[in-house]
């Protein structure tokens, strides 16, 4: 709605909300520390924060009250086309809808996950290239709203980050 800046913290103040016009603090979380990422999803009215690759948190965008909790999610990635949502722990990447329906699953095949970028209809992860000593696995792979795999890029020795869609 470009009125509010969520900023969340490693060290410092936890996690807050910013009027984007004024500057002013609108709510503060100072006990939420560690964060990795935050993502927005517009069609489910939440954000989701996660945590030094442990844990994950949905929370309510307007007042800050955690909405649902997660153990072992490492990464969070919300459409902003559906309310579909991308969880990774730490062996897979499981595709959710707002009622924590599956969609479908795929294994993880890196340590890191480096970006996600979303269309419509598909969503490319960007993981950690070359894990293995033959540079058989990771890079960029895209797969349609359905999980079939469309298509896959390896780079070598490339870190891919970040990537959109136009």
């Amino acid at each position: 709605d470009d009125q509010h800046c969520f900023a969340g913290t490693y060290y410092a103040w936890g996690l807050a909300v910013f009027d984007t016009t004024t500057g002013q603090t609108i709510w503060m979380r100072s006990d939420l520390r560690r964060f990795y990422g935050l993502s927005f999803s517009a069609s489910q009215n939440s954000l989701f924060g996660f945590f030094d690759g442990k844990s994950a948190l949905r929370i309510n965008p307007q007042t800050g009250e955690t909405l649902e909790s997660f153990r072992g999610v490492k990464d969070v990635s919300a459409s902003p086309f559906s309310d579909a949502v991308l969880f990774g722990d730490g062996k897979r990447f499981t595709l959710r809808h707002a009622d924590g329906s599956k969609i479908w699953s795929v294994p993880r095949e890196s340590f890191a996950v480096l970006d996600v970028g979303w269309s419509p209809d598909t969503v490319a992860i960007s993981e950690v290239a070359n894990t293995q000593p033959d540079g058989s696995r990771a890079g960029i792979r895209c797969y349609s709203k359905h999980g079939e795999l469309l298509w896959r890029y390896k780079g070598r020795k490339t870190h891919v980050t970040p990537i959109m869609y136009k």
